[in-house]
């Protein structure tokens, strides 16, 4: 198997520095690097540089992928506006952890199979789960609660039969998995996340609620800033904090229309399932998925054997009384001594046994074949056909 590794970094908040592109030129010569990316791509050897290391301190989401199955996503959140405390009832496990910094959370999500192998999945892109950066910054947790699902996934394929973490109960269930986002089904396919583990998941899940705000709500909202304020943003995005400042005005927004609109009361929160719980619908799920499965395998098989009889059906009424004219086409196929004339003389053949059948006249037929047999013996390869398609030698050729 040949060896292939990718890496891939995107700075979202902030574009690097010409300083930040230097060092991290020094750390790799071979690498494609922008004011908002580091990409690079391995046959062989390895990346020099540190991908923790490099989160700390100038990106906000890497991908890795190795084509022997190991798959890494980290996702680098401000911590004034994303608290660690979001993430720890969620993190804390081999495939998924939290690790906070001075201004930071850092999470990081990981699948690497135990026996390896070789993993044909195309490269995949870091762009298409890049928006999970800011749902979870808008307070969608989906992305959190798959990532504990993650690390039930690894021991699912193994049964998960060692029983140490069956009564462990799962963290707070967030609204919506049932109906997950295209940057959460690449998330789930991407760190191959069981998809029956996710269904099972997603019957404890409340619907989303969608929150529609308007145009006008937005600049009536903004309107309202103090003067100064909105000075000080311009700067800001003038600073290269666009970013940044587009997530705090956001966070800043919905928590003073929900303030506004009044709050809800709160709805009685749904009873947490056990691990063991979870595994054991998962497999109910996984054996009425193969059920049914195998029932329209069933009924598309029944389907296309009867289309298959009625169009022999039709192709033997079409040569039903043409007996005659069909044998003497076989033996001027067989004549031509040219191999694929010898697999038409064999259709023919399986026809004329078929018409035999259905006018009972099978002893006619085996007759002639018997003929045929003695006058072609020398034909090896045509013989060999007759055998192969089931025709039966005559009691003296046995």
């Amino acid at each position: 198997m040949s060896e292939y590794q990718y890496y891939e970094f995107r700075a979202v908040d902030k574009p690097l520095s010409r300083e930040a592109m230097n060092a991290l030129r020094d750390i790799s010569s071979r690498a494609e690097i922008t004011s908002t990316s580091l990409t690079n791509e391995y046959h062989y050897g390895d990346f020099k540089g540190n991908s923790l290391k490099l989160m700390e301190k100038y990106f906000d989401a890497h991908l890795y992928y190795a084509n022997w199955g190991t798959r890494i996503l980290m996702l680098r959140l401000p911590i004034r506006y994303f608290p660690l405390s979001v993430a720890e009832p969620y993190a804390g496990s081999e495939q998924f952890d939290a690790k906070p910094t001075k201004e930071h959370v850092i999470l990081s999500f990981q699948y690497s199979p135990e026996d390896g192998g070789d993993d044909e999945m195309e490269t995949p892109e870091l762009g298409a789960m890049l928006s999970l950066r800011n749902d979870l910054l808008a307070g969608d947790h989906r992305c959190l609660y798959l990532g504990w699902l993650l690390s039930l996934s690894v021991p699912y394929d193994d049964e998960f039969d060692d029983g140490e973490h069956e009564d462990e109960v799962e963290p707070p269930v967030p609204p919506g998995l049932g109906n997950l986002s295209p940057a959460l089904i690449d998330f789930a396919h991407f760190l191959q996340i069981n998809d029956d583990l996710i269904a099972a998941a997603a019957e404890g899940s409340a619907n989303a609620e969608e929150k529609q705000t308007t145009a006008n709500d937005c600049s009536e909202w903004v309107a309202a800033l103090p003067e100064a304020e909105k000075n000080t943003m311009l700067v800001r995005v003038m600073d290269g904090e666009a970013g940044l400042l587009n997530v705090e005005l956001l966070q800043r927004f919905r928590s003073e229309l929900a303030a506004r609109s009044g709050a809800k009361g709160a709805e009685e929160a749904p009873r947490r399932r056990t691990v063991a719980e979870l595994l054991a619908r998962a497999k109910e799920i996984e054996e009425e998925r193969t059920r049914k499965a195998a029932e329209r395998k069933q009924r598309e098989q029944e389907r296309k054997s009867r289309e298959e009889a009625a169009a022999r059906e039709k192709h033997l009424n079409s040569l039903a009384g043409k007996e005659p004219e069909l044998w003497r086409k076989v033996e001027a196929a067989i004549t031509t001594k040219l191999p694929k004339q010898y697999d038409e003389a064999t259709k023919m053949l399986l026809d004329l046994r078929s018409l035999a059948d259905r006018g009972k006249q099978r002893e006619k037929f085996d007759r002639q074949l018997a003929e045929l047999r003695i006058r072609h013996s020398s034909k090896r390869s045509m013989i060999e056909r007759l055998d192969k398609a089931g025709f039966e030698k005559p009691d003296d050729q046995k």
